[in-house]
């Protein structure tokens, strides 16, 4: 089957797209790479920018010791001037004494917490700095990598749609030359067939006039120059092959045809069978041909007891009555019987076709006496008692 403008654009469009994907593989994977790399780099830059407040914040501890030292020391100096003051006063021992020693307590303690606080802010100052530049660093990479990445999707769309309009374009010259280098065989072979189909025709006409000359009938004589030179196509030429054999087997024209039309064999009989019973049917018709009692049928009938003898003097009585039909004499000698038999079963339907399984049991005996074949078959489905 030629392919349709819609088979050559996949097919471009999936090579192309193909090809689109691999690249865009390969982008994927060199955008990853380049992200890495500037992300270290943006990292270095930031660990190294941080690194003097890191160092802030490791020698904190160092650089506030002395300030702890000097408050240590102010705390002996004044202890021991209040130490000294109370004995010369003679009140070492006295609550005085004590209170002002706690007094000095205190004061060292308040003095080391703000040590800590300052220390604390100091190290705070120095963290929010590192933080800060961490934040940057990483706001820096991550627009940074969307930038990339984001470049790359844009191209990624952009060939899609290039492979789509290339597909398209190819896909539509491709179809149209195809359809002209079809068009010229073609017409190559339309006219090697009208010469050849001439020259058939020709060489038929002579063979079948030489037949008629000889004494054959015209559908015998066409029917076999057929069948020798073909036709016009595989399917009229069996069908002659067909008609020819169902001639030489000594099927009349009619049944010939029949034969033919419905392709041979098994068929071909079944269809032959068929036009026998529509032939014999055409005749006799579906009704009761002894309807009303015409010719004494119901009184004779009605002596009978039994289904079997219903039927074989239902066959009797219109052995006399079908040959009378409109066109009985046309029939073959086979679809006489076959008229003789539809003719019987459709009197039987109508007079016993609401009688019991068993009374249908014995008409179909009696018909089977009277019957055989092609006739009982037809006989037997017009009674509806098969």
């Amino acid at each position: 089957m030629a392919k349709t403008y819609e088979d050559y654009y996949k097919e471009y469009y999936q090579q192309a797209s193909d090809a689109v994907e691999k690249q865009y593989g390969n982008r994927k994977k060199s955008d990853q790479t380049l992200i890495d790399q500037i992300g270290d780099s943006i990292d270095r830059q930031a660990n190294a920018a941080s690194q003097s407040y890191q160092s802030r914040i490791d020698s904190a501890p160092q650089q506030y010791q002395p300030l702890y030292d000097r408050n240590a020391l102010q705390e002996l100096v004044t202890r021991r001037q209040v130490e000294e003051s109370m004995a010369n006063l003679g009140m070492t021992d006295s609550g005085l004494n004590r209170t002002q020693q706690t007094a000095i307590g205190l004061q060292r303690g308040n003095a080391d917490a703000q040590v800590r606080r300052d220390q604390q802010a100091y190290v705070q100052q120095a963290q929010q700095a590192i933080d800060q530049i961490m934040a940057e660093a990483a706001s820096r990479k991550m627009q940074n990598e969307s930038s990339i990445r984001q470049a790359t999707e844009n191209w990624y769309t952009g060939a899609l749609a290039s492979a789509q309009q290339a597909a398209s374009s190819s896909a539509a010259a491709r179809y149209q030359a195809e359809k002209e280098y079809q068009a010229q065989i073609e017409a190559a072979q339309i006219k090697a067939a009208q010469t050849a189909a001439s020259d058939l025709t020709s060489a038929r006409a002579k063979y079948a006039q030489s037949l008629i000359s000889s004494g054959k009938s015209e559908d015998e004589a066409w029917a076999s120059a057929y069948a020798r030179y073909g036709a016009n196509s595989k399917e009229e030429t069996k069908y002659y092959q067909d008609y020819n054999a169902a001639l030489n087997a000594g099927y009349s024209a009619g049944a010939a045809r029949a034969y033919a039309q419905a392709g041979g064999g098994a068929d071909g009989e079944d269809a032959v069978q068929a036009y026998h019973i529509a032939n014999a049917q055409s005749v006799v018709g579906r009704n009761d041909l002894l309807k009303d009692g015409k010719g004494g049928f119901e009184i004779v009938a009605a002596l009978f007891k039994g289904g079997k003898d219903n039927a074989k003097y239902t066959v009797e009585k219109l052995a006399s009555v079908v040959p009378k039909m409109n066109g009985y004499e046309n029939l073959t000698d086979s679809e006489k019987t076959i008229a003789l038999a539809i003719a019987s079963g459709n009197v039987i339907r109508s007079r016993w076709g609401n009688e019991s399984a068993g009374f249908k049991k014995k008409l179909a005996e009696g018909l089977r006496e009277k019957f055989t074949g092609l006739a009982l078959d037809a006989a037997l489905t017009a009674a509806g008692v098969n």
